[in-house]
């Protein structure tokens, strides 16, 4: 009747934090990936079991993949998307438009 799920592997906690500080940098330089890299990381997310789809949260690592597919340091704690699959837009702000300066 009920599915079991897979059991959720833990992170280690000092890749965490050296994960955010990376992620951070990102947005505070308005740092992105190009559209199409969002959108293959978004289509990876919607097919693994760990996403909870109501909140867009990933189980392993606890972010809202929305925002963490965006950052170009960011990476798949299950190896499903890494560095080597981004390149950064660094003019493109949070709302898509192009930076005008």
């Amino acid at each position: 009747m009920f599915r079991r799920m897979k059991r959720v592997p833990r992170q280690n906690i000092s890749t965490k934090i050296k994960e955010v500080k990376k992620a951070t940098k990102d947005i505070i330089n308005k740092s992105r990936v190009t559209e199409s890299q969002y959108k293959n990381r978004l289509k990876t997310c919607n097919d693994c079991i760990y996403l909870m789809r109501s909140t867009n949260m990933c189980r392993v690592c606890g972010c809202f993949m929305k925002i963490k597919a965006a950052l170009p340091s960011s990476v798949c704690p299950l190896g499903k998307w890494s560095l080597r699959d981004s390149s950064v837009n660094p003019t493109q702000h949070d709302d898509g438009c192009e930076n005008s300066d």
